[in-house]
């Protein structure tokens, strides 16, 4: 089992993303709205206010989708997935992804322990 991370810089794309979730059988995500650095540095700490230019490209918002996938094979498929409808244009600043094993699981519809030999 992993925890998978998206980072969608595009959030307009959220629901192209969602639906991809579903065709692949990825039964839930957590969604957070996120902000990233460059968006704080160059909007709310003034000593940086010099450096806009820097982050002209930076989207003011983004998203942030958590969520467990169960099997090697479909992590496999829904990076691909994110690869292809994400990242469509070229560009490899619209979404990014992580892929953290798990080893336990609590607390959530599922229960997953990894056994000793992995």
């Amino acid at each position: 089992m992993h925890l998978l991370i998206v980072v969608l810089n595009h959030p307009e794309k959220l629901e192209e993303l969602l639906e991809g979730f579903i065709e692949l059988e990825i039964p839930g995500a957590t969604i957070l709205d996120s902000v990233g650095m460059g968006s704080v540095l160059g909007r709310e700490i003034p000593i940086f206010a010099g450096f806009r230019s820097l982050f002209a490209g930076n989207r003011p918002n983004s998203k942030v989708l958590l969520s467990l996938v169960d099997r090697d094979e479909k992590l496999d498929e829904v990076l691909d997935f994110i690869d292809r409808h994400m990242n469509a244009d070229g560009s490899t600043g619209s979404a990014f992804s992580i892929a953290v094993p798990v080893s336990e699981v609590r607390g959530a519809r599922i229960r997953y322990k990894r056994d000793a030999l992995g």
